[in-house]
C-alpha cells in the first residue's frame, strides 16, 4: 500500500519539427466541417429510412 509509480516522459521538438506540426494544424474550417458532417448524417438517415420500407413492405408481402 503507500507505494506510487509515476511515469513522466518529455519531448523536446526542434524548430522545425514544430513549424512542420503547426503547418499541419491549421485553421478549421468550420463552414465546410459542418456540410461535411450534416451531408453523413443525413445520407445514414436516408439509408436507414430506405431500409425501414422496405423491411416493411418485405414484412407485408411475406404475411400476405
Amino acid at each position: 500500500m503507500g507505494q506510487s509509480l509515476q511515469y513522466t516522459e518529455a519531448v523536446l521538438l526542434t524548430q522545425a519539427e514544430y513549424d512542420s506540426y503547426q503547418a499541419m494544424s491549421g485553421p478549421v474550417d468550420v463552414v465546410l466541417a459542418s456540410k461535411v458532417f450534416f451531408f453523413f448524417f443525413s445520407s445514414s438517415i436516408f439509408l436507414w429510412l430506405i431500409g425501414k420500407v422496405l423491411g416493411t413492405v418485405i414484412k407485408f408481402t411475406r404475411d400476405a
